[in-house]
């Protein structure tokens, strides 16, 4: 029930306050009296929406507090008593509070609506409010512990089965995941790549795109060493016989000759090595398409999942 009734500064009130009795409390008066001044503070105490227009003429802010008592009305709110206040300012700024903690101007709605029912003309009656009845049937059936109970057991269901639907969305997460990989480790085992095989392809595409150049120059190469007339191991078979001659007169002569059969040796090995080279070189145009385009597709893939065949 209310206790006490605070007003500072409130359209014509400038400091009252007023205790009501338990039972009935009777306001009396002629019209202008101010009886509705003192339900409409308790209005603006309880939430109700107001302008600047309430506060007292010449005042920078009005003030109103309510005082219940809960144990007389048999709330289980945990306290005997509850104090509202709430302040509102000319530049529009407004305070609510419950026993002195702020709240919203929300919070103190709905705490008005559990504490005060107003009937009259224009005002709202909580029995026509009909989110309210469930209320007075639990009440009058004694099922607050069953419906507190029904509650706590809903909303833990609802909890759950929100866990289990982020649960059901992470396994359809996973799957278009593995779906993907799978998609890619096909593609990429379709290539049957081979260790080092992009450097081995590089290497070969060149060599073919340049193949006339290089059994030219190879060609020209084997000439001068084995084939000319004057080819190299030519002249170095016969300044070996120059150096054979001289050989009787110092172990210096003999000992150069052995370098030249050395060198003999090894100029027959680079033309004959040089010979094979060039006879491996294919001129097949569609072995160079092709090595083109196994390494144009192994540059794609490297740039799509790494940066190597490895």
């Amino acid at each position: 029930m209310l206790r006490e009734l605070k007003v500072t500064d409130y359209a014509i009130i400038d400091d009252l306050a007023v205790r009501f009795d338990p039972g009935l409390n009777i306001f009396t008066g002629e019209t202008g009296a101010g009886k509705s001044i003192i339900v409409g503070a308790l209005s603006f105490t309880l939430g109700e929406r107001v302008s600047e227009d309430v506060i007292r003429k010449g005042e920078a802010a009005c003030r109103v507090e309510a005082v219940f008592d809960l144990a007389a009305s048999g709330s289980k709110a945990g306290t005997e008593q509850i104090t509202l206040s709430r302040e509102i300012a000319r530049d529009g700024r407004s305070k609510c509070a419950a026993n002195g903690k702020s709240i919203s101007l929300t919070a103190l709605r709905e705490l008005g609506d559990s504490l005060v029912d107003f009937h009259g003309q224009h005002e709202h009656q909580v029995i026509l409010n009909v989110a309210s009845h469930i209320d007075f049937l639990d009440d009058f059936g004694g099922l607050d512990a069953a419906r507190a109970d029904l509650g706590a057991k809903r909303r833990a269901f609802m909890e759950t089965s929100k866990r289990l639907t982020a649960l059901r969305q992470a396994i359809d997460d996973v799957r278009t995941t593995e779906d993907f990989i799978r998609h890619e480790i096909k593609e990429i085992e379709g290539l049957d790549l081979k260790a080092n095989e992009d450097a081995q392809i590089e290497e070969e595409t060149k060599l073919l795109e340049n193949a006339e150049k290089i059994i030219q120059t190879g060609s020209e190469a084997t000439e001068v060493l084995y084939d000319g007339e004057d080819a190299a191991i030519k002249l170095v078979s016969r300044a070996r016989l120059l150096l054979e001659k001289l050989a009787p007169y110092s172990r210096d002569f003999a000992s150069l000759g052995e370098s030249l059969d050395q060198a003999h040796m090894i100029v027959k090995e680079v033309a004959e090595s040089l010979r094979d080279s060039l006879a491996r070189i294919d001129l097949d145009a569609s072995r160079l398409e092709y090595l083109r385009e196994r390494g144009a597709a192994i540059d794609r893939i490297k740039r799509k999942f790494g940066k190597s065949v490895d």
